[in-house]
C-alpha cells in the first residue's frame, strides 16, 4: 500500500495515513485501488491480489462495482 501512495496522485493527508499505518477510508482505498489495477491491466499484468478489502461485507458491492477491469 506505501508504494501505492507514492505512486498514486492522492492528496497528502491520506498520503500521510498510509505512511503511518493508520485506517483510511474504503473510499480511498477503492481510488487507490483502482489507479494501480489500471496501471497493471495496461501494462499487460492482469493479476493482482488484494487482501483484507472490503473490511466487512457491506463494502463488498459498492468495491466490486467500482473496481473492475479497465479499458486500455
Amino acid at each position: 500500500m506505501r508504494r501505492l501512495v507514492s505512486n498514486s496522485m492522492i492528496d497528502l493527508v491520506t498520503a500521510s495515513k498510509v505512511q503511518r499505518g493508520e485506517l483510511v477510508s474504503i473510499e480511498m482505498l477503492v481510488n487507490i485501488l483502482q489507479d494501480s489495477i489500471k496501471e497493471n491491466a495496461c501494462s499487460g499484468r492482469h493479476l493482482i491480489l488484494v487482501d483484507g478489502l472490503p473490511r466487512q461485507l457491506d463494502q463488498a458491492m459498492p468495491v466490486e462495482k467500482k473496481v473492475s477491469m479497465p479499458n486500455c
